[in-house]
């Protein structure tokens, strides 16, 4: 730790005060909204039925088993609740951790490839200035995991090519292991890029190291394929649902209905970094540059998992998270060998940009078609942001702090965007005051029933299980295949249920529905029982099974 903060007692050449002012802003507020659907509340309820079921190996949603992804994830959020409790701080925490761990080996790397501690600091801002990033610190997702994952094997690998010393190959399967235990076959996709590039660009005279690899790999197996194993031996199917399922189709077909055209990232990715890719891409790519060199291994890095994950069906721009760490070290080392004149142009269009951002939001205010509420606390966080632009621009010649003012500009971002979810909870997909609602209506004997929907964030803040009513809503469709009862059943029923047109069943019990659901023919026949309904963020809440009832069976 001492070496990482030791060195020149210039400020800019020191990491710590970016990673203390970074995780202020990272876990500030974090528990101010709820888990949000779809993905996140998905991940963060599955966590939490662990937590409570004490069964790790086989994760369950909405009390029905759910194998789409390994559980790595699942098992560090539930670390984080016996840590905290469960709730949303908590389903957030060790992520905000990861991206922290994320920007010191992208300065670890960028010092690697540079020998120069100011630009790695300079890569590390750029990192926690990209948006995409910014998006990925915000919600749940095993995205931030495998980027973390990826990022230490190769780090590790590049350690292993300098010193030569085997316990960093070692840490390089393991960090693939646990990739692999996160998100599967993925995890490799950047290594095998990168990997080979950097065997050419850092040769190892070290022989001998095959009995290194074949243990290497043996651990890999243990810590990364135990628990797939474990499935593939408790019932075979596993093994074509892994590879058939979620690998190839997942790759090649729309079954998780996430398709996007060929140029999705092509378009996003530039966005999602702008304008640092941007930058470097007009400043270096068409330069002629030597056949291996640290920048014709980070331009791979970024251009070949492109095209693999823009060949893919399935898109979304988390996707392809793990070559944001190759763009904020290229950016840092084109922005470094700039002219100050070019800089300067530069530092012009950034706060350009930042005053757009600014803008827009001040004005989505104003906008009665877009029902954005607005707290005292979001204007004082634009006016600081408003500060920092000024200051930008009233010494748009400095630019040896512009990489400090995109940083400082986007923490305030995060910082806006917590005020901003918690203001407008609809907005954000956040049921938390409708699953705390719901709990308080409900009776002890009573269900928490949610119609057409499947709902895990209510789940989560009420700590209560739920029962999904089904009228054919596609995002219903479980896959039961490896339930071993029909008790499944008791969380999932269909419209047609001969149990939904008895009284009883809904005595005590708490009905909700979209808004936009609730002229539905099938929901009003249900609401039929209820005496009670309030609206909450979009939702409708029954309660009070009315004793009257007419009801017709």
């Amino acid at each position: 730790m001492t070496r990482l903060f030791s060195g020149n007692k210039n400020p800019g050449d020191h990491l710590w005060p970016v990673l203390l002012i970074s995780g202020i802003a990272l876990l500030f507020n974090l528990n101010g909204w709820g888990v949000t659907e779809t993905s996140e509340a998905r991940y963060a309820e599955i966590a939490y039925e662990m937590y409570q079921t004490g069964d790790y190996l086989h994760p369950r949603l909405l009390e029905i088993q759910h194998y789409h992804k390994p559980p790595l994830t699942y098992w560090i959020t539930a670390l984080s609740y016996h840590i905290f409790g469960p709730n949303a701080f908590a389903a957030r925490f060790f992520q905000q951790f990861m991206i922290l761990i994320q920007m010191v080996l992208v300065f670890h790397l960028t010092q690697m490839f540079t020998k120069n501690r100011r630009t790695a600091v300079s890569a590390a801002l750029i990192y926690i200035s990209l948006p995409a990033v910014l998006i990925s610190a915000r919600a749940l997702t095993t995205d931030v995991f495998l980027n973390t994952f990826v990022l230490l094997s190769v780090f590790f690998w590049a350690k292993r090519r300098l010193s030569g010393q085997p316990v960093w190959l070692y840490l390089t399967y393991l960090s693939l292991a646990l990739g692999f235990m996160t998100k599967g076959p993925v995890v490799f996709i950047i290594p095998a890029v990168t990997i080979p590039l950097l065997n050419h660009l850092m040769p190892s005279r070290q022989k001998g190291q095959g009995f290194h690899h074949i243990a290497g790999f043996l651990l890999f197996l243990t810590t990364g394929a135990s628990w797939y194993l474990y499935l593939v031996g408790e019932n075979p199917a596993f093994l074509d649902y892994f590879v058939i399922d979620h690998t190839i189709n997942r790759f090649a077909t729309n079954q998780f209905n996430r398709g996007e055209p060929f140029w999705f990232y092509f378009l996003l990715v530039p966005a999602m970094s702008f304008p640092w890719l941007l930058l470097s891409v007009w400043h270096s790519l068409f330069k002629k540059t030597s056949q291996w060199t640290h920048k014709r291994v980070l331009w791979l890095w970024i251009g070949i998992p492109l095209i693999f994950f823009s060949l893919s069906t399935s898109k979304l721009i988390l996707y392809v998270l793990p070559i944001f760490p190759a763009i904020a070290i290229i950016s840092a080392i084109v922005w470094t060998n700039l002219s100050a004149k070019i800089r300067k142009r530069w530092n012009i269009a950034l706060s350009g940009y930042h005053t757009l951002i600014i803008s827009s939001l001040l004005v989505a205010g104003f906008v009665p078609l877009a029902d954005i509420n607005y707290s005292s606390s979001m204007y004082v966080t634009l006016g600081i942001m408003s500060t920092v632009v000024v200051l930008q621009i009233l010494r748009i010649s400095r630019t040896r702090n512009t990489v400090w003012i995109a940083a400082s500009f986007s923490l305030l971002l995060i910082i806006f965007s917590t005020y901003f979810l918690e203001a407008n909870p609809l907005i954000g997909n956040d049921q938390r005051n409708v699953a705390l609602l719901a709990k308080e209506k409900l009776s002890e004997s009573g269900h928490i029933m949610v119609y057409d929907r499947r709902l895990p964030s209510v789940a989560f803040h009420a700590h209560h299980p739920i029962i999904s009513i089904n009228n054919g809503n596609e995002g219903l469709t479980r896959e039961t295949i490896f339930e071993k009862s029909e008790k499944w059943k008791d969380s999932l029923i269909d419209i047609n249920d001969d149990r939904l047109n008895e009284e009883a069943f809904f005595e005590g019990s708490v009905l909700l529905s979209r808004m936009e659901d609730a002229s539905e023919p099938a929901f009003i026949r249900l609401a039929s029982f209820f005496s009670d309904r309030q609206t909450v963020d979009g939702w409708m809440i029954l309660s009070g099974v009315n004793q009257n009832n007419n009801h017709n069976k």
